[in-house]
């Protein structure tokens, strides 16, 4: 029988309407069952390592690898460590947007108060981080440095503070949900 004969026919177009509904029924189908599948499935999106680390690292919807928490809390201790007078309303901009509505009212008071200190006396803060970690019994990143408060006549003070940082991840944004400095290094036993 030749095809070309039968498929010009009504029998021929009507049995070919057949099968090129039950492929698209079947298509539609798998289609909807991929979007749905996809719908449900959290997409985990890679990222290149952030300076100073060797490897790379993923940012899932609501979960982070430590190593970007690390970076991350990196970044805010050294914008919140690094304080001058001409430096103070960039702060302010730059890690107000990353904090959690938990505390963002408290921290963005306290950075205006220490500007407002900062511009009134003259003072300069710098911050040396030596250390950087993520600490799994607490689910903190800890950074420990050196802080240096440098008055208007160079007198310098300086003093070890560790910054607890807690750092939650909400649709792929890495946000500070809790803020602690302590004077000194970080010790096992403060672990709550």
């Amino acid at each position: 029988m030749n095809l070309k004969r039968y498929a010009s026919t009504l029998d021929g177009a009507m049995a070919l309407n057949r099968w090129l509904l039950i492929a698209l029924i079947g298509m539609v189908v798998v289609m909807g069952l991929m979007s749905i599948e996809r719908m449900l499935k959290s997409q985990p999106i890679t990222i290149e390592p952030p300076p100073g680390l060797a490897e790379t690292s993923t940012v899932d919807r609501n979960r982070s690898d430590p190593q970007v928490m690390v970076a991350q809390g990196l970044y805010w201790v050294t914008l919140l460590g690094n304080v001058t007078p001409a430096t103070a309303d960039f702060l302010k901009r730059n890690v107000s947007k990353d904090l959690a509505p938990s505390i963002y009212q408290p921290v963005v008071d306290a950075i205006d108060a220490q500007t407002q200190q900062i511009e009134r006396e003259g003072f300069r803060i710098a911050f040396s981080p030596t250390l950087a970690r993520y600490e799994p019994s607490i689910e903190r990143v800890l950074i420990t440095g050196e802080i240096t408060v440098i008055d208007p006549r160079g007198n310098e003070a300086r003093e070890q503070r560790t910054y607890v940082l807690g750092v939650t991840t909400k649709n792929y944004r890495l946000l500070l949900d809790s803020f602690e400095v302590k004077r000194g290094a970080w010790t096992p036993s403060e672990a709550r």
